[in-house]
């Protein structure tokens, strides 16, 4: 470590100097300092900036893509709450038909009964009366 570090001290120390002997050399007015200091702090404002727009560009992007997807599994949910609800209707149909068909059913099993039970009380009454009549 205290390899790299020697003459990259060593650098910034002739650094120092060399900036302040040409310091010394030359002089400007001030309104053209002032106009190179503006024409340097837009060139190095520029790539900050254009980073800076990238980077919101970038964000902005993202934020539309994930705004993007929520939507879209948002309509898959409808839809598929959608079909869940129109399978549950047709299932309640379902039921009901069925429920209808074994009403129907158990009535005609109810009627063909009362007829079963009616036709066995009319031979036992007719049994009865031909015993009457045997024995009178």
């Amino acid at each position: 470590m205290k390899t790299k570090l020697i003459p990259v001290l060593a650098l910034s120390i002739m650094g120092v100097f060399a900036t302040t002997s040409f310091a010394q050399d030359k002089v400007v007015p001030a309104s053209d300092e002032s106009v190179a200091e503006e024409v340097v702090s837009t060139d190095k404002a520029d790539p900050r900036a254009d980073r800076a727009k990238e980077r919101f560009e970038r964000k902005d992007a993202k934020k539309a893509e994930i705004a993007n997807h929520k939507a879209e599994m948002k309509a898959l949910k409808e839809e598929r709450a959608a079909a869940r609800a129109e399978r549950k209707e047709a299932k309640k149909a379902e039921i009901a038909s069925h429920k209808a068909e074994m009403n129907a059913l158990k009535e005609e099993r109810a009627a063909a009964r009362a007829e079963r039970k009616e036709a066995k009380r009319a031979e036992k009454e007719a049994r009865k009366a031909n015993r009457v009549k045997g024995h009178s």
